[in-house]
């Protein structure tokens, strides 16, 4: 008897998947896309000790972009700019006025954000490892609605889409 018809398969073929190979179910440009929020949970940074919201999404395009992070304030209390304009760039464009904090499993949560649709343009970064090698991630650059391409500031003050058009033709990662 051949010792191989003893051998119990490990993975089997899927014939119905394998056209899909090579097909990333995540974003690997950065760019504009048009998303739904999955997830938005609230975490401190390692390094730092400072608040920030996690973002989870998928697109339109059912492509996921996860570990998209907002630092809002510092372990002393003292705002991020930065990251409170963003989140409340994203906060206007969701019609969202104030976050909850809802605790699940022990980790907790912005459900206000979960299910919202939203512009968001991506930069792509490119980072060294600390065991060798090139990684890389993705940062919010910039909020927009959807359809219109108006980011806060011009939705806010009736201007005509601009910023999300000139970021779409001047776009390169980083």
């Amino acid at each position: 008897m051949n010792a191989a018809q003893n051998v119990v398969p490990i993975f089997q073929m899927n014939e119905n998947l394998a056209a899909e190979a090579g097909i990333s179910e995540f974003v690997v440009n950065g760019g504009a896309y048009n998303c739904t929020i999955l997830k938005a949970k609230f975490i401190k940074a390692k390094s730092t000790g400072s608040d920030g919201l996690e973002i989870s999404v998928i697109t339109d395009s059912e492509l996921k972009a996860n570990y998209l992070n907002i630092y809002f304030r510092k372990n002393n209390g003292e705002s991020i700019k930065s990251g409170e304009a963003m989140l409340s760039g994203i906060m206007y464009l969701t019609g969202i006025p104030a976050l909850t904090s809802t605790q699940q499993n022990g980790e907790f949560f912005a459900l206000e954000l979960e299910g919202q649709n939203l512009g968001l343009f991506l930069q792509k970064s490119f980072y060294k490892k600390t065991g060798g090698g090139e990684g890389a991630n993705f940062d919010i650059a910039m909020p927009f609605q959807t359809g219109s391409l108006l980011t806060p500031e011009e939705a806010m003050q009736g201007k005509a889409a601009e910023t999300i058009k000139k970021m779409i033709a001047d776009y390169r990662d980083k």
